[in-house]
């Protein structure tokens, strides 16, 4: 298990940190399953989503693991999107989130 990761979050948005927050571990299964299929379009899409959506719900680390999904779907680089989606994975898990 890893280190537990504090996030602060803007109140007024509270109510849509829930959903938001189950749809991306949903993305996690998609991401895996266009992997295995080497579907990097699928990745690519997927991965620029969560660049866009990230920062805007105060996600900034997933913001930039979309990034780096988007990037390497374009390069067709297999270990670095399994590794990105590990570190999404355990991101998720890992979240304590602080409204202020």
């Amino acid at each position: 298990m890893g280190k537990t990761l504090h996030i602060k979050i803007d109140k007024t948005i509270e109510d849509l940190i829930p959903g938001y927050l189950d749809n991306r571990k949903k993305d996690i299964g998609l991401l895996k399953n266009a992997l295995e299929q080497e579907d990097f379009y699928a990745i690519q899409k997927l991965g620029h989503k969560l660049k866009g959506s990230g920062g805007g719900y105060g996600f900034d680390a997933l913001s930039r693991m979309g990034h780096t999904l988007e990037i390497s779907a374009k390069g067709k680089e297999n270990q670095k999107i399994k590794d990105t989606i590990n570190e999404l994975i355990e991101y998720l898990e890992n979240i304590c989130i602080t409204y202020e």
